[in-house]
């Protein structure tokens, strides 16, 4: 080690291991300055603080004001969230991080993730934002959802309780994709205290050929999987059928949908309700004809993700061949 009087610069090679009143800096090679409390870092090291281990290979370290400057791709670690950038800013005192370009999250104990290339986090009031590029993961469940937004904003409320809970902001363009449902829309809020996912602003959800749009639509989850949702406001459904151009449709004011185990079961349509419906003849599965309905509530039972039966209340209806359909009632 060498100390120099002047500059006030001490360097430690091997094995070196500095101790602060609130942390513990382990290094290969050190440079540290006794008047502005800086160390440099300059090989591999590890600071650990409480409960926040911090690797890197290159930056800088304030020991009296608790701050970080960290290149080269460093590591922040922390109950189970880890944070990798190209580089990452650390205040010990304020709990503000920040990291730029490809930056890496991920949650182990929540099961959720997020790339981007710029991320704030402040652990003291629960507050994250992410953006440029940004698109969160959750693998809670057997394959994973991706979400992807101009910007997300993460709040959260009654901090240090029992009581404490979050919501994800994510906005503009929206756009959500899993094997088995997509989506789009402007922007989309999630609230962990009813697990509830409401999507604004011309949305629309996928699921297998089936699609579903209206003015505002709330997704609930149960265990993670969901549960039921509602569609607000000019709803409309359609199931692509197996022949060409033929499609089932529902279009009415609201909407439900009820699952069991994450696949649709039934679904509701209240109000102003229009119906376009290829039944099948079950002896040779071809389809009878089209029927046009007009009623105020409907119900359409599922069964193996396809439509199975329908029922209405006091409706006006008319079936025509299949090769007698006006081309008007194809489509509503």
């Amino acid at each position: 080690r060498d100390y120099h009087t002047d500059t006030k610069d001490a360097f430690f090679t091997e094995n070196v291991k500095m101790v602060d009143k609130n942390s513990t800096l382990l290094t290969d090679t050190l440079a540290y300055n006794t008047r502005s409390k800086i160390a440099n870092i300059l090989g591999p090291s590890n600071i650990c603080s409480g409960t926040s281990h911090i690797y890197s290979e290159l930056g800088y370290y304030n020991t009296d004001k608790e701050q970080a400057q960290l290149l080269k791709r460093s590591r922040l670690q922390n109950e189970g969230r880890t944070l990798v950038g190209d580089s990452i800013w650390y205040d010990g005192k304020t709990g503000v991080s920040e990291a730029f370009v490809n930056v890496v999250y991920e949650d182990s104990v929540n099961h959720n993730g997020l790339l981007c290339n710029y991320g704030y986090y402040d652990d003291v009031n629960g507050y994250a934002m992410s953006t440029d590029s940004a698109v969160a993961m959750d693998f809670s469940q057997r394959d994973t959802l991706y979400i992807h937004a101009d910007t997300f904003k993460v709040y959260t409320f009654n901090i240090n309780t029992d009581s404490v809970y979050r919501e994800m902001h994510a906005y503009n363009k929206v756009r959500a994709y899993r094997a088995d449902v997509q989506a789009v829309c402007d922007s989309m809020v999630y609230v962990s205290k009813d697990s509830c996912l409401t999507m604004y602003r011309d949305p629309i959800v996928w699921n297998l050929n089936q699609q579903l749009l209206g003015e505002v639509i709330q997704v609930f989850m149960k265990d993670s999987v969901v549960d039921h949702a509602y569609v607000h406001n000019q709803a409309f459904s359609a199931e692509k059928l197996s022949e060409k151009d033929l499609f089932n449709q529902v279009s009415s004011k609201d909407m439900f949908a009820f699952f069991q185990k994450g696949e649709i079961h039934e679904a509701r349509a209240v109000d102003n309700v229009l119906v376009v419906y290829y039944p099948v003849d079950e002896s040779d599965s071809t389809y009878q004809g089209l029927v046009s309905l007009e009623t105020s509530e409907l119900r359409m039972l599922m069964e193996n993700r396809k439509l199975s039966s329908i029922w209405a209340t006091k409706s006006d209806g008319v079936m025509y061949p299949m090769s007698q359909i006006p081309p008007q009632k194809r489509f509503l």
